[in-house]
């Protein structure tokens, strides 16, 4: 009996550490890729949500 209870729970935690280390590999890999690939694209994105962020801002508040 307690082996029928431990055992998915084991294998769920082994699954759920492998989906994690998964995860966490495909984030490092996406930034990596982001920080060379897509450096120029995040400035220019940076500068047009500045942008946008002044146009919409209201007078009467600055």
């Amino acid at each position: 009996m307690g082996n029928l209870v431990q055992t998915p729970v084991a294998l769920s935690f082994v699954g759920n550490m492998q989906t994690l280390v998964t995860l966490i590999f495909l984030t490092r890999r996406i930034k990596l890729l982001r920080s060379t690939a897509g450096k120029q694209a995040a400035i220019r994105q940076d500068n047009s949500d500045t942008k946008m962020f002044n146009h919409h801002k209201h007078p009467r508040l600055t």
